[in-house]
């Protein structure tokens, strides 16, 4: 076996010597006058001379070297030489590499030129049409023939385990009706003896001959082409040396001839068939011209594009999605779970680039796969408008738009990959966001982008595997890891909120009175007529903190605003706080941090101080908690608006005493951000105003029954010593309860 390399560079005078003048010319790009040329092709060349010949796609040329290590020549191939392969073991790269990816390689691109025989850019002999064996053509490549035998091995071992318990089971055994019929006994006294018996073992045992053949064949396919087929066998084969004389005299042949009458069973007669075409094919070297065969692809992206979309698109996509008005193709597209409910699906858009390469990533690359998803989102409208059926992306409610997930993914080989592992991982690559107005995540121009790698092994594999549970099981777990993968990336970058309008049969009129305030950046992830729907989802992007703070807390008058990280079920996520209501009540200290089934809740408390007896005075009096929220001054809590805009409860602590225990109030969740002249005009207990204080002002609601002593909770946060306020989850304040 020799091995070129996509991507390299050899001198034209080897290139001509093993593919000859006009092929060589075919598959290399460069300046015919130039000593050397580059190979701008993947795929295999065989003739009896040179044999198999592949050229191994770019991402196993890494760094100008091939497999990462191997200095390459431009005047001679790799062989695989005992010391070649010794090296690639040396170096981490698994045992099986050279024997399988060739094979997987080349069914790779049978199997693409089957699917898309109008459009595949392949050169081949004019002579000879290489086809599937696999499908019953008449004509087959060399190639196809040994693939036929290997499944035919692996399809078949009840056959050979069969046959061989057969004609060995009555060796031994006398078939004494045709000793007495066909034989002369001896009789001596009373005794008759039969010199002469008849067993059940046939003279000549057909079945086995061809069994003997065939796995002859298959013992010198490993030996010849190192492809590694193992084959557990019982007879005495012919020696690997005589058996090659005999195939190139084409004795083999002929012998296969003489025995052809003696199969009737459809098995021996398929095996027969494959033997027969191998033997012909490997006798008569001196006509090399003539048995030459050539399968060659120039642009390998598409063979790879193919791959991936066979493992991830729907093949039942709507064809005006795929290939789009302006004459845009989507490479893979596939329905999956919305982002933002399970209820709910969107159109998962990719993108191939079979090498990954930093030019190709940005660029005309970005603005066609921002296109794509843009074309998509409009079409549903339009199938909506139209009455069709379609995919909803536009919420009625709050006109927000469901997020479109938008991905490129590209091969990859690290020696530490096998075969059967699909390695597929997001890569760290950031790519510009697209939007049309910054802080409205769901607008339908905010589009966001990662990049993922495949194992390009499993990615041959899964393609030209028989069995559909390969594609189908790496299918499920591709979507599932899209999906958790943009939700990470997403909520690490939003802060989210659920939002339930105060009183909830005016959801339409308050949505249109705040619409200014919301659009863009909220929606609805239910439908209406839902038990669920008027739960808003918001997000919001995590930079804007002020201008968020200003948002939330004008919101707080007409919605109750808790927590929210994206992935979890909304109405779940919702329904697991606070009885998702603000109510006025009474309620016991040791029961209010627990949800009917006993778990903590998610939400959060605040522990806070007072200084004087004035200032708690001032709070209780007044229904409000302040904490700082000028940026930069020392105990603000101006940037974390996530957890302190969501609070539910307040501890109250005596800075001067905090030994003592702390009281419990409920919060309203109504919150203001009020400044140093509002606050003078409360009255609120303070001599040495600058001028440009700004504090944000917790309502609060009912005392709950019962203490709770924070000292504990307070030594294990010293950084809050100076008297800042602290932002717990209640599950982290929960063994300092009080019973």
């Amino acid at each position: 076996m020799i091995l070129f390399f996509e991507g390299k560079d050899y001198k034209r005078t080897l290139l001509e010597s093993i593919f000859g003048k006009e092929h060589a010319r075919v598959i290399s790009r460069g300046n015919l006058r130039d000593e050397k040329a580059v190979l701008d092709c993947v795929g295999y060349y065989y003739d009896p001379v040179h044999q198999h010949v592949f050229i191994l796609p770019k991402v196993f040329y890494k760094n100008g070297k091939g497999f990462g290590f191997l200095e390459l020549r431009d005047d001679s191939p790799i062989t695989d030489s005992a010391d070649f392969v010794q090296k690639m073991k040396d170096e981490g790269w698994a045992e099986n590499l050279l024997t399988d990816l060739p094979i997987y390689l080349y069914q790779a691109i049978e199997k693409y030129r089957r699917r898309e025989a109008d459009t595949i850019a392949t050169e081949k002999d004019a002579a000879q049409n290489v086809m599937s064996s696999k499908k019953g053509k008449t004509e087959t490549s060399l190639m196809d023939v040994i693939l036929s035998l290997r499944d035919f091995y692996e399809e078949n071992q009840n056959l050979f385990i069969l046959t061989y318990k057969q004609n060995h089971s009555g060796f031994n055994k006398v078939n004494w009706a045709k000793t007495i019929r066909t034989q002369q006994p001896v009789i001596t006294g009373k005794s008759v003896i039969y010199p002469f018996v008849v067993n059940h073992r046939k003279e000549i045992n057909y079945d086995e001959e061809l069994l003997v053949l065939f796995f002859s064949t298959l013992k010198y396919i490993n030996g010849e082409y190192h492809f590694g087929f193992v084959a557990d066998q019982p007879y005495n084969l012919i020696p690997e040396k005589e058996f090659r004389r005999l195939l190139e005299k084409g004795k083999i042949t002929k012998r296969l001839e003489t025995i052809r009458s003696n199969y009737y069973n459809e098995k021996f007669v398929r095996l027969w068939e494959l033997l027969f075409l191998f033997a012909s094919k490997r006798s008569n070297i001196s006509k090399a011209k003539e048995q030459e065969e050539f399968l060659i692809v120039r642009d390998f992206n598409i063979v790879f594009e193919d791959m991936i979309d066979v493992l991830l698109g729907d093949s039942d996509a709507p064809r005006s999605l795929v290939k789009q008005q302006d004459g845009k193709i989507v490479d893979h597209l596939f329905k999956g779970t919305s982002l933002t409910t399970g209820n709910r699906q969107v159109y998962y858009v990719g993108d191939s680039k079979y090498y990954k390469d930093s030019t190709a990533l940005d660029g005309p690359a970005l603005f066609k796969q921002y296109t794509y998803a843009r074309n998509i989102i409009q079409t549903q409208l339009n199938w909506f408008n139209n009455g069709r059926e379609h995919l909803k992306y536009r919420d009625e409610l709050t006109e927000g738009y469901n997020i479109t997930p938008n991905f490129f993914i590209s091969g990859r080989v690290e020696k530490t990959y096998r075969f059967t592992s699909s390695e597929l991982t997001l890569q760290p690559d950031e790519f510009d966001k697209n939007f049309q107005f910054k802080n409205r995540l769901f607008d339908r121009d905010t589009l966001f982008l990662r990049l993922y790698d495949i194992n390009f092994l499993f990615a041959l594999y899964a393609y030209v595997n028989r069995s559909q549970s390969v594609r189908t099981n790496f299918k499920a777990e591709a979507k599932q890891k899209f999906r958790d993968d943009f939700i990470r990336y997403i909520d690490n970058e939003h802060d989210f909120y659920l939002l339930q309008a105060r009183k909830r049969e005016d959801i339409r009129s308050v949505v249109d009175a705040r619409f200014r305030e919301i659009n863009g950046k909220v929606f609805c992830p239910y439908d209406e007529g839902d038990a669920n729907w008027g739960l808003l989802m918001m997000g919001l992007e995590r930079d804007a903190y002020r201008e968020n703070a200003g948002l939330l807390a004008s919101l707080s008058e007409d919605f109750i605003i808790k927590e929210y990280h994206l992935g979890t079920e909304p109405y779940v996520y919702y329904n697991g706080l606070l009885n998702g209501v603000e109510a006025s009540r009474t309620v016991a200290l040791r029961d209010s941090f627990k949800d009917a089934d006993g778990n903590f809740r998610r939400e959060s408390v605040v522990i806070g101080c007072y200084n004087s007896p004035e200032q708690k005075r001032w709070i209780l009096e007044r229904k409000l908690y302040n904490v700082r929220f000028n940026e930069g001054r020392v105990g603000s809590v101006c940037r974390n608006t996530q957890q302190v805009f969501t609070a539910s409860y307040l501890l109250l602590y005596d800075y001067s005493d905090r030994s003592a225990d702390a009281e419990c109030y409920l919060l309203t969740g109504k919150n203001k951000i009020l400044n140093a002249s509002v606050m003078q005009e409360l009255d609120y207990p303070k001599t040495d105003w600058s001028g440009d204080e700004e504090y944000l002002a917790y309502g609060i609601g009912e005392k709950v029954s019962g203490r709770i002593n924070v000292r504990d909770i307070l030594e294990r946060h010293p950084d809050v010593g100076d008297g800042r306020p602290l932002y717990l989850y209640f599950v982290e304040v929960k063994s300092f309860i009080l019973e």
